[in-house]
């Protein structure tokens, strides 16, 4: 009983140097990092699947707790899953493997490492460089390639800007349209008599044309036929001396192939 007073100072000395030099229990340290604030605002977060916020609130927790090997890791999946920031997820995986390397996933982490390594070495030619992954250098490197990054995706959009503008701002001319025929024949020297009847002429055939259509419609309706049995509208045609296709285009209601007995068609004239 006497002795136990001295006893319960030294443990509790010994105690205090493990805190001090970080020697606790790996389940005890792991334990107390989950249970700080910033740490649990980011696992609520990325539950909800609010990433960007999760990551922000690790990061936080890193700044309580530098040595926090569970936000390191936490840090490393999210970069790696979500944020596709492979250099970010080896440096954070490096450091959670530096405060636990014996961690039960020790193993996985590595793996996971690796697969970030493979992935940044797609993306990234400053890999051949000799800058090693989570180095000083390789973190220099991987900004100034975000750099070179955001100045080609704002030129690649100043661009595509220029190339949907219209080229000229003024509408094409239409093409000229030709002139009307001449209310007058030009007076040919050669000619004697009466000067109008060569435009008479004209006139006459222009009128002959737009009115041809016309003309051959009202002689098709004064002429018509009854289709009896067996007649076909090849043998109708050849009958009234006229084309098929005359005879077809004089009665576009009917269907060459389905004639009825008894059914009127139009006869143009030959």
């Amino acid at each position: 009983m006497t002795c136990s007073g001295p006893v319960l100072r030294s443990a509790a000395t010994v105690m205090f140097c493990l805190v001090l030099s970080g020697c606790l229990p790996t389940g005890d340290s792991q334990l107390n990092e989950e249970k700080e604030a910033h740490f649990l605002r980011g696992k609520s977060l990325a539950t909800a699947m609010d990433y960007t916020d999760a990551i922000e609130e690790f990061e936080k927790s890193l700044e309580v707790n530098p040595h926090s090997a569970s936000a390191h890791f936490e840090l490393g999946w999210l970069y790696e899953e979500k944020a596709n920031d492979f250099a970010a997820a080896i440096y954070h995986y490096q450091r959670y493997l530096a405060y636990r390397p014996n961690a039960d996933n020790a193993e996985v982490v590595k793996q996971r490492v690796s697969n970030c390594k493979i992935e940044l070495a797609k993306t990234i030619s400053v890999l051949g460089m000799g800058a090693a992954p989570g180095g000083q250098d390789y973190e220099k490197l991987m900004l100034e390639n975000r750099d070179l990054k955001a100045q080609l995706a704002k030129w690649q959009a100043a661009y595509a800007t220029v190339a949907r503008a219209p080229i000229a701002t003024n509408p094409v001319p239409a093409p000229p349209i030709s002139s009307p025929v001449p209310t007058h024949a030009p007076a040919d020297p050669t000619t004697t008599g009466d000067q109008s009847r060569p435009l008479t002429s004209a006139s006459n055939s222009t009128r002959t044309s737009a009115f041809g259509s016309r003309a051959t419609s009202a002689s098709s309706s004064n002429r018509t036929h009854v289709v009896s049995e067996h007649e076909t509208m090849v043998s109708i045609a050849r009958r009234y001396g006229i084309s098929l296709n005359a005879l077809t285009a004089a009665n576009p209601q009917v269907r060459p192939t389905h004639l009825r007995v008894g059914q009127t068609l139009n006869i143009p004239a030959p």
